[in-house]
């Protein structure tokens, strides 16, 4: 009796690590989905924390690339990590028209799109950067001036219904690539994070990018994400 009672004793033990370790397994399996896509609370902009999009009720993630693994869905996939400072990024490119479309979900009342462009090589007054959704130009950026700590533009954004756009302004100053000459030139690069809010007009929602620009004039991009705000969510 006694070593049947051990015996008992023994068995229930192992029960119950086994419980444990399943409740941690399950534990680990929640916190690596919610590592993927995660539910904020930031309003009217799409949020980011440690390089991933937090998502809103109501939001849905139509696309999210930093351009690590591909540039799928791009009319030009070019894509470069030999950019001192940038890692991946789509490009570069000079005076392509780059585009690529989003299928919109019916319920969709908003769609932000958020990036980072970089202007890098030669760009000179009075060239310009157009971004244009559907059929519209939406933002155009020229140069207006060059100096060595500072670049000035003018940006003209389209007055639409439903449109909000927000431009934010970097310099970067990227070292030359140990390969590169002893006497090559640092490179500087202009930082441009565009979030782009607009109400869409039908399922399918083109973005294209196009410059009318200097010869050495070139640009990336980087850090995209599309997001699509329906009723449940709020605006």
């Amino acid at each position: 009796m006694g070593q049947n009672a051990r015996s008992r004793g023994v068995h229930h033990a192992w029960i119950s690590i086994d419980v444990v370790l399943l409740t941690i397994a399950v534990a680990l399996t929640l916190f690596c989905i919610g590592a993927f896509i995660r539910i904020g609370s930031e309003p009217q902009s799409v949020a980011h924390s440690n390089g991933l999009v937090v998502l809103e009720p109501g939001d849905t993630l139509l696309a999210f690339q930093d351009f690590s693994f591909d540039a799928a869905g791009w009319s030009h996939s070019t894509t470069s990590d030999q950019i001192g400072g940038l890692g991946p990024v789509l490009g570069p490119f000079a005076n392509e028209d780059v585009v690529r479309s989003f299928s919109v979900p019916n319920d969709a009342r908003n769609v932000e799109i958020t990036y980072n462009v970089n202007l890098h090589g030669e760009w000179d007054i009075a060239d310009v950067f157009v971004v244009t959704l559907g059929e519209q130009d939406v933002i155009e950026l020229i140069i207006a001036g060059v100096s060595d700590d500072h670049v000035a533009l003018d940006i003209d954004v389209a007055e639409q219904a439903g449109l909000d756009v927000h431009i934010e302004q970097t310099r970067i100053n990227v070292r030359s690539d140990e390969s590169a000459l002893a006497s090559a030139e640092d490179d500087t690069i202009l930082n441009l994070r565009m979030i782009l809010s607009v109400r869409p007009s039908s399922d399918t929602l083109p973005l294209a990018f196009s410059t009318e620009a200097s010869d050495g004039a070139m640009w990336t991009l980087d850090n995209l994400a599309v997001v699509a705000r329906s009723d449940d969510g709020e605006i």
